[in-house]
């Protein structure tokens, strides 16, 4: 799945995902893929999988997609 960064913040390494299917979904930093030196910021194009957690659905698995 695809979607946007909408909102992350750096010093707690946390933010969400407006997905391709317009629900947005919690993420952490550990779960971004190496990102080579590229910082997270809004509205960054990601790909990633949702999984189901006890709060809620979560994105894993997450790369950034270059930008052509």
């Amino acid at each position: 799945m695809t979607g946007r960064i909408s909102f992350y913040d750096n010093t707690r390494g946390f933010g969400f995902i407006n997905g391709e299917d317009g629900e947005s979904v919690f993420f952490h930093i550990s779960n971004v893929s190496v990102t080579n030196g590229a910082l997270l910021e809004e509205n960054q194009l990601v790909s990633y999988d949702v999984v189901e957690t006890e709060k809620g659905k979560a994105a894993v698995d997450i790369v950034l997609v270059p930008v052509a």
